[in-house]
């Protein structure tokens, strides 16, 4: 892992501007979700597939079934949400914003729709091009790094994987010497995935199959973790459809009460004995 990179990431995340009512904040503001998405930008993913991705996430969060999902939480703060995307080395792109109105959904929606796909020679903080390789791993390992340095403190803490391939490169995106036979590449995204579980987050998947029709599993097998954890299959024709029933089901929790409730209590307990990082 990366650990110079990913501190210069966190802090140029850091710098970007936030919403008003955001920066107002001196101490974490609670949520009843931390939301981050993980979205694979790599070679395998060509323009139109790029567009369908980000048309998909502006569908979800302008849908009535979404926005109304995030409505029922508002009172325990509603969620928080960070984009990031991972090619050969991972980047955030939108910073982590709390969304407690469906108005205030379909707005973030509308900025996911307008984010424009870093070239892969971009050079990254440290010196690291995005490239054109996958590196679920880091992709992992950024959103990790941007739930424990986000301004938030959320009951559940989550990442959200969307991708159409497996790790094909080391975790700290600097040689290809891992490879897919010998089961080191997967070996890599694992750690990555253990390390989420230990920091007490949960990670759900979106294997898009038109390349890799085993994908779920692979997901299923070297990506999931957590507590009501889950991989969903899609295609690229069928991710809009795919990704709303994810992201709402992420946000209730499958109908799970609003937290407060003994269960959800002992999630939010277990995660944040895990990690308490935040500021005092």
């Amino acid at each position: 892992m990366n650990f110079h990179r990913l501190a210069a990431s966190a802090a140029l995340a850091a710098a970007l501007i936030a919403p008003a009512h955001q920066a107002a904040h001196a101490a974490p503001v609670s949520v009843a979700v931390e939301l981050a998405l993980v979205i694979d930008i790599s070679a395998s993913v060509d323009n139109n597939e790029y567009l369908l991705q980000l048309q998909g996430y502006r569908a979800a969060f302008q849908s009535a079934s979404v926005g109304s999902a995030i409505e029922s939480f508002a009172g325990s703060g509603g969620i928080a949400v960070g984009v990031y995307f991972f090619a050969q080395n991972a980047l955030q792109t939108l910073s982590w914003r709390q969304i407690t109105t469906a108005t205030e959904a379909a707005s973030f929606g509308a900025a996911m729709a307008a984010l424009a796909r870093p070239d892969p020679g971009l050079l990254l903080p440290g010196s690291s091009p995005v490239g054109t390789l996958t590196n679920i791993a880091e992709g992992v390992d950024i959103a990790v790094a941007g739930l424990g340095s986000n301004d938030f403190t959320g009951q559940r803490r989550l990442i959200d994987v969307s991708g159409d391939g497996v790790q094909n490169i080391n975790r700290n995106g600097q040689s290809n010497s891992c490879t897919n036979t010998s089961g080191a590449c997967d070996l890599q995204l694992r750690q990555a995935r253990d390390a989420a579980a230990l920091a007490g987050v949960v990670i759900n998947g979106l294997a898009i199959v038109d390349d890799f029709a085993n994908l779920a599993d692979y997901y299923d097998n070297n990506l999931r973790t957590g507590a009501g954890s889950f991989v969903q299959a899609a295609t690229f024709s069928t991710f809009a459809a795919a990704i709303e029933t994810k992201i709402g089901r992420e946000i209730t929790q499958s109908g799970v009460p609003e937290p407060g409730s003994l269960a959800l209590a002992g999630l939010a307990l277990a995660g944040l004995g895990a990690l308490r990082r935040r500021r005092a």
